[in-house]
């Protein structure tokens, strides 16, 4: 049985789909809609791309419950995708999401961050297997990780990386 009570046959190709919580649904749903939201009144101030770039937010806080949970995935990975749901509901952040746009820029960055590290331990199947959101996942990753700095600065990307830094 998998996670989500379906049979499971030994058949690889099957995908597992992990469902989440009620409490993580309406941390889900809030934030989706927070960003839609606001994002209608900021997005001249954001600019198209950054704006577009905080509505994979809401995606990738269920691409980390999912790869939390899956027991295909490392102990160690799960701690990395744990520390960024963490980050994502917790109200202190480097960057107060208070301060909107600039506010979950932060979160932004450390999901994509982490999402790189994970990418190190777990097949990449796997991670797109959980992924629901409408981009490319792993092109939109790769344009975050080239504007990180430009997007929340310098400081706080190196911050992001010494937190999920593994040497290889």
């Amino acid at each position: 049985m998998t996670q989500d009570g379906n049979e499971k046959q030994d058949n690889p190709n099957v995908p597992v789909v992990v469902s989440m919580n009620r409490k993580e649904q309406r941390f889900y749903d809030k934030l989706r809609r927070q960003l839609r939201d606001k994002l209608n009144e900021y997005r001249d101030k954001l600019g198209e791309r950054t704006a577009d770039y905080l509505l994979l937010l809401p995606d990738l806080f269920v691409l980390f419950v999912r790869l939390a949970r899956d027991s295909r995935v490392p102990k160690e990975t799960k701690i990395v995708a744990g520390i960024t749901i963490a980050y994502f509901i917790s109200p202190i952040d480097l960057i107060p999401d208070m301060m909107f746009g600039l506010g979950w820029l932060d979160d932004l960055v450390l999901a994509v961050y982490a999402l790189k590290r994970v990418l190190l331990d777990v097949e990449q199947e796997i991670v797109l297997e959980h992924w629901t959101g409408d981009a490319d996942l792993l092109e939109k990753v790769q344009e975050i990780v080239e504007k990180a700095d430009s997007l929340v600065g310098s400081r706080v990307v190196n911050a992001i990386k010494r937190t999920l830094s593994k040497e290889k």
